[in-house]
């Protein structure tokens, strides 16, 4: 990829759909950990998860929620599922020579050390967690247990940042029963209702 950013965030997730927690939180990450731009990369097929829109769906809501945003990219990974073995490798050659930092949340951080292959992704990458009010005590033990079962130390930053409590799937919910979320992006009402993506939509 031409002219690399330095410091590269890597955003992958399900986005279905992206909402104001997801852009907050890269906005923080962006500010705080002064990163030159963020790249979100939608998950063809996310673990413990079923039944999400179609990943076109999914990538084309995520192209609008950013399209204003010089400091916000999307990256496309032809692959059926990701995985720290395969998808690592791509993603350290598309952004050769730069620092990558990994943003998760903390739901995602919590599984962390289930990951197969999970010591390549420690030792290459920073990470950058966001997290709820008042979770950040347990998540810094929870890192702390990673790290001793591991016997490695990483770079890990917490972020408590405004809009985490939103979820994807109340905004579905929302959506279904006709009513309005909190936190969804009014960017993608008309691609929503065009598509059918969730049943219904608020008038």
């Amino acid at each position: 990829m031409k002219d690399i950013a330095r410091r590269v965030g890597i955003y992958a997730g399900t986005f279905d759909p992206i909402h104001a927690g997801h852009l907050t939180f890269a906005r923080h990450a962006i500010e705080t950990c002064q990163l030159d731009k963020i790249f979100f990369l939608v998950e063809p097929r996310p673990r413990r998860k079923q039944g999400v829109r179609a990943l076109q769906h999914r990538e084309e809501m995520v192209r609008l929620a950013i399209k204003d945003q010089a400091d916000y990219g999307m990256i496309v990974l032809e692959q059926a599922n990701f995985s720290v073995e395969e998808t690592l490798p791509k993603l350290k050659a598309l952004f050769k020579g730069a620092e990558l930092h990994m943003l998760l949340g903390e739901d995602v951080f919590q599984h962390l050390n289930s990951w197969p292959h999970v010591e390549e992704l420690l030792n290459s990458t920073n990470f950058i967690v966001g997290l709820r009010s008042g979770d950040e005590e347990v998540m810094r033990q929870h890192l702390h247990s990673i790290e001793k079962a591991r016997g490695i130390r990483f770079n890990t930053t917490f972020l408590v940042t405004e809009y985490l409590e939103i979820s994807s799937s109340k905004i579905r919910l929302a959506l279904k029963h006709n009513q309005k979320p909190t936190g969804h992006l009014s960017v993608l009402k008309n691609y929503i209702q065009e598509n059918k993506l969730y049943t219904t939509y608020p008038k």
